[in-house]
């Protein structure tokens, strides 16, 4: 054994990793679920932001990590105020629309600006997420954003698929390289392989199910339907869990690391389940799914330190300094990207 792997060895006996925990319950969430939902109708979505606020509050507030919950710090009126320029924009564009017959170079306009749209969701989400006090961050530009969101999809599409994986893979280093905790960024290190054979082997089990499917169409067209319906939800859980996966065992915080073992079959059963009692309920069950998803989530996900945890936020803590309260302040839109 070489010094290098003693090294990794010593730091994990000594650190051994901190799983995550969500705490809350589906009958907690139903509650402010259906108040949500009832006072955005009445307001005519206005208190959507509201929503939205108390809704992100109850996840992070109940997803724990070494005795501390995360915290989320957005203001309802800055999502407000995001919410109602994305509204005003698309007006414009459908009125627009209507008179002038060149009106398509606003959709190419929309597109230049999509990237841009991105990075101010994506900040606006970062900012005002926190974890012991230590808020997170995100500095994103125009030719990154339009480069993983923009350009690779298209070549992806244009490859006929063949690219399509490097794009995701694309957009989550991206996404993951660009973020911050205080100070110190994430990088992200997963290779290709991993996201081809999770997209290729979903699409795989779609196309069993389809032939499956087909040989019974004649027999009986609803068991054919049945047959196609739980492949498909077979081959989604299948990409799902594996992506959060790759994503979370490829990501790191420093030499901080992450460890993610969700299973294909046990995220089938949970979607599978959440789908059936969302149908049977007509949708009432909606917060009992969302709640048993974070509550799978966080219990196949681990954080694996290089060295104490707490000495690791007091100096992400000391080094911020003036930062924090500049963030704090800071307004963005948000898009729900």
């Amino acid at each position: 054994m070489n010094y290098d792997t003693q090294t990794t060895a010593a730091h994990e006996q000594a650190e051994p990793a901190i799983p995550f925990e969500f705490t809350g319950k589906g009958a907690e969430f139903f509650r402010i679920w259906i108040v949500n939902t009832f006072l955005t109708i009445i307001t005519l979505g206005i208190y959507s932001a509201w929503a939205k606020v108390r809704t992100y509050n109850y996840f992070y507030g109940n997803t724990w990590l070494d005795g501390n919950a995360f915290s989320y710090l957005a203001s309802p009126i800055a999502i407000l105020k995001g919410r109602l320029a994305a509204v005003a924009l698309l007006a414009v564009y459908v009125l627009i629309n209507q008179f002038y017959p060149l009106s398509g170079l606003l959709g190419l306009l929309l597109l230049v600006l999509l990237p841009w749209l991105v990075n101010r969701s994506l900040r606006f989400n970062a900012i005002n997420s926190a974890y012991r006090n230590v808020r997170f961050n995100f500095t994103g530009d125009w030719p990154g954003a339009a480069l993983a969101f923009l350009v690779w999809p298209l070549l992806g599409l244009f490859t006929l698929f063949l690219l399509l994986p490097i794009s995701i893979r694309k957009q989550k280093e991206y996404y993951v390289n660009r973020h911050a905790y205080g100070v110190s960024n994430f990088a992200f290190e997963a290779r290709n392989g991993p996201f081809y054979r999770a997209f290729f082997g979903s699409i795989g089990i779609v196309i069993l199910a389809g032939c499956a499917a087909f040989s019974l169409l004649e027999a009986s067209l609803i068991a054919a339907a049945l047959i196609f319906a739980m492949g498909y939800v077979a081959g989604f859980a299948f990409y799902q869990a594996l992506t959060f996966n790759i994503v979370f065992q490829g990501s790191r915080l420093d030499q901080h690391r992450f460890e993610a073992n969700m299973t294909a079959l046990g995220y089938t059963r949970l979607v599978s389940i959440n789908l059936v009692c969302m149908v049977l309920t007509l949708g009432l069950f909606y917060p009992f799914a969302r709640v048993r998803t974070a509550r799978y989530k966080a219990e196949h996900l681990a954080l694996r330190p290089a060295g104490p945890l707490d000495s690791y936020v007091a100096s992400e803590t000391e080094k911020l300094g003036a930062l924090g309260d500049e963030l704090a302040g800071a307004m963005d839109l948000d898009f729900g990207l």
